[in-house]
């Protein structure tokens, strides 16, 4: 079975929100793609209720990798790797599924490892 996990991390008022994510059974080549959402009231208690914009979201990093070894790496903004030992609050990313967006793209998206 091929997998790769994708790992997100959005950084907003200095703090990181990590987020993960493995597909399974994806074929090679171009034009895949990958998704994590944070919900609108999430997105609310991190900027105080103000509307966000680009200039909130300090970086975003995607980490793909396959069994622990990391294939690529990108970013938002700056280039580089993650600063480490920052504050971290986790589950305010979700995978598609766990929104109500799950049926929008159904086609789109490669097929999410299932929980155990």
């Amino acid at each position: 079975m091929h997998e790769l996990t994708f790992k997100y991390d959005v950084l907003m008022n200095g703090r990181l929100y990590p987020g993960e994510i493995t597909y399974v059974n994806i074929p090679k080549g171009r034009d895949r793609y990958s998704v994590m959402y944070m919900s609108p009231r999430n997105i609310d208690r991190i900027t105080g209720g103000k509307q966000l914009n680009a200039a909130m979201i300090e970086n975003i990093w995607v980490t793909i990798s396959k069994q622990g070894q990391v294939l690529a790496l990108s970013s938002f903004k700056e280039k580089g790797k993650l600063v480490p030992n920052l504050p971290q609050t986790t589950g305010m990313l979700l995978p598609k599924s766990e929104t109500p967006f799950h049926i929008l793209w159904w086609d789109r998206y490669e097929t999410v490892k299932p929980s155990r």
